[in-house]
Order: structure tokens, then sequence, then C-alpha cells
């Protein structure tokens, strides 16, 4: 008999593993968190700086380590414990929101560092996001994989919603150091999350082993024209298809736009 559902989604792999149900509780967290940062993030550079331009690249900065190390983190999770690999990580977050909230609470907060600080970010989310993804599947059976994949897609849509409205209201109102400070507390508790769960070891290898793994995998690549245009689809989208930059300096019209018609009225 099939397990009954809720809002016609299929909620078997969140009551069948609790390692699952902290996953899920954690991807949601730390998708809210990261949500709200980049908004956090980009609204000190305008509001420091007023130009397009350096809000535009901060985003650019974050591009070089997601590749890099987005390749290199599905060498890392083969070749390193994925549960170390997850909590260092982890830790990781936590240095790099510490550093954000005291540079935001300077008189005078650093520009450069908010774009060290965002490459360092991406650097620990894409090496981190392997063995996340290789540790849920292990904790998930082969048969409920696809539910437990729309379940996180929901999850991920859902924070990916809330993350930005959330994290420009606290920084319109208060200000970027108090989203910080937020997502501060939100990792606090991942990084015990994550210490909860338990994750088969990678096969034991070395550092050249990997460095080996990798050079192989790009030279299989580059045989499969269709995993290379893949790629080349979703480097697209994220660079064109997401365009969070601008909605610092469109709100900013939109402020101007209600304030004009309330002086009509």
């Amino acid at each position: 008999m099939s397990q009954p559902r809720r809002f016609g989604v299929d909620l078997t792999p969140l009551r069948s593993s609790p390692a699952f149900r902290r996953l899920f509780v954690y991807g949601a967290l730390t998708v809210l968190a990261s949500q709200m940062t980049v908004i956090a993030m980009l609204f000190q550079v305008k509001q420091l700086t007023h130009s397009t331009l350096d809000v535009g690249t901060l985003s650019a900065a974050e591009l070089i380590p997601i590749i890099g190390f987005g390749l290199y983190g599905g060498v890392i999770a083969d070749h390193w414990d994925r549960r170390k690999v997850m909590v260092g990580c982890e830790f990781g977050f936590l240095l790099t929101l510490i550093a954000l909230l005291v540079n935001s609470r300077l008189a005078h907060p650093n520009v450069a560092a908010l774009y060290v600080l965002a490459a360092v970010g991406a650097s620990f989310g894409a090496s981190q996001g392997p063995s996340i993804s290789s540790v849920t599947q292990q904790v998930i059976s082969h048969d409920l994989q696809r539910q437990a994949s729309t379940l996180s897609m929901i999850r991920s849509t859902a924070a990916s919603i809330v993350g930005p409205l959330l994290g420009g209201l606290l920084c319109a109102v208060v200000g970027a150091w108090l989203v910080y400070a937020i997502v501060l507390g939100f990792f606090c508790i991942t990084v015990f999350m994550l210490i909860g769960i338990r994750a088969e070891r990678a096969a034991p290898n070395n550092e050249a082993g990997a460095l080996e793994a990798l050079a192989v995998g790009l030279r299989y690549a580059r045989t499969r024209p269709d995993i290379l245009g893949s790629y080349v689809v979703d480097l697209i989208a994220m660079t064109l298809a997401f365009p969070v930059a601008v909605l610092t300096f469109a709100s900013d019209d939109r402020t101007e736009e209600t304030s004009e018609q309330w002086t009509h009225y």
C-alpha cells in the first residue's frame, strides 16, 4: 500500500530516515542563510560605493571559486572523510560570517574585504556541496531517491524565495550587520547538525591521487560534448538568469516612484 501524502508530495523520506530529516532541515537553514548573506553583501556594497559596476562585480568575485572548487569538491568527496569535509567547511562559513559581521560594525567598512569574503564563502560552499549530496544519497534507500530529490528541490526553492525577502527587509530596516548576526546564529546550529550525521568514509587516498582524479575527470569531460554543453548552459543561467545584484537598485527606483505617487495624492 502506498504511503500517504500531504500537499501532493511524498513525505516518505522524511518519515523513514532521521538522517535525511536532519539534512533536510540543515539544507533549509543553509540556503536561507546563504541567500540572506548574499543580499546583505550586495546591500553593503551598494551603500558604500553607489556603483552598479561594483555591485555586479561582487558576484563575479565568486565565479572562479565556484568553478574551481566545484570541480575539485567532487574529488574531495571521493578521497576524504565526507563528514570531516562537511563540518570543516561549515566552520569555514562561521569564520567568514564573523569577519563579515566585524567588518560591518566598523566606522568605515572595507569594501575590498567584502569581495575577498565573498570569494572565500563561495569556495567553502563549492567544496562542501558534493560531500553533502553524496551523504544525502547514502542515508536514503535507492527507491526513495526521486522523492528525496523532489523534497530537496522544494525546500531549496522556498528558501531561495524567503531568504532575499527577509534579508532585504532586515537590511532596509536595521542594517546588514543584523543579517550577518542572524546568519551566524544559523551556522552555529548547522555545525552541530552536521556533527551528528554519520557518513560512510571515502576510500583512503592521498592528495596526489585526488589531483590525478581531477585531471582524469577533466580529460573525460572533453570527450563528452553533452556534459560540456550542460556545464555551459548552467553557467550562462547562473550568470544571466539570476539578476539578484540589480535588486538593490530596483528597490530604490520603486521607492522613488512610490514617494512621487504619495506626493501627487
